[in-house]
């Protein structure tokens, strides 16, 4: 179970830095300066 989740948010992170083209970090950092700005 612990091995398919973390299959799971791995792939799930990919393919959300594929559409963002950010990492994790980076749509934070695009979130808070959407939030500040």
């Amino acid at each position: 179970l612990n091995g398919r989740a973390a299959m799971v948010g791995f792939a799930a992170a990919v393919v959300g830095e594929l559409i963002t083209g950010h990492g994790p970090a980076g749509q934070l950092l695009d979130l808070l300066r959407w939030y500040l700005g």
